[in-house]
């Protein structure tokens, strides 16, 4: 069983990539668009391995954070959602997006997907009421009894993310912020955050 990779990629359609290792093997990883935007031509990455088994083949789906690949081995656990609608889900939404959305049980930021309708949201909530919180509650401290710091960082994250900014420059300026001042409260980070993004969008 794959658990993880590192290689260099080449994009072969939506979703698709190839992963070539330093062996010189290419595997051929589903992974989330939102992912391939963040990443350089010939850049070198590293993906949690899921292995989805079926008669007619085996397929990789591959993920930059191990929450991620946590979020799609649950959501298969759901009627009526597969590997190809649970892609789609994590590849709009993270681990700490969709684990907010959850808790708040806010519609508007499933309703959006596409393929995950209302009743298979309902679903969603239904199935995984018993269990996310123990899969993926570590990983996402909003609206749980946490640290204000923690709370602070993923709330200011999202809703950097959500208005279209690289995910990966928005957690570097958070955190570099927090580390200045872990006081500020969520509207000021993301107000110093956008001062510092200078406007600047994936």
């Amino acid at each position: 069983m794959i658990g993880k990779l590192t290689g260099t990629f080449e994009v072969i359609e939506k979703g698709e990539i190839v992963l070539s290792t330093i062996s010189g093997v290419g595997y051929s990883v589903n992974t989330a668009e939102r992912y391939i935007r963040e990443w350089s031509t010939s850049e070198e990455i590293t993906l949690y391995i899921y292995t989805h088994s079926r008669e007619d083949a085996l397929l990789l789906y591959g993920f930059i954070d191990k929450s991620d690949m946590l979020l799609f081995r649950l959501l298969l656990t759901v009627q009526g959602i597969g590997p190809k609608l649970s892609m789609t889900i994590v590849g709009n939404l993270s681990s700490q997006e969709f684990l907010i959305g959850f808790r708040s049980r806010d519609k508007t930021r499933f309703s959006g997907i596409s393929g995950l309708g209302k009743k298979t949201i309902e679903r969603l909530w239904l199935d995984l009421e018993s269990k996310i919180e123990e899969v993926l509650g570590e990983y996402c401290t909003v609206g749980s009894k946490s640290s204000t710091g923690s709370t602070t960082e993923q709330e200011s994250i999202a809703g950097l993310v959500s208005l279209g900014f690289n995910r990966h420059k928005v957690i570097e300026k958070v955190r570099l912020i927090l580390d200045g001042d872990n006081s500020l409260d969520t509207k000021s980070v993301i107000t110093q955050t956008l001062k510092s993004l200078s406007g600047r969008k994936n």
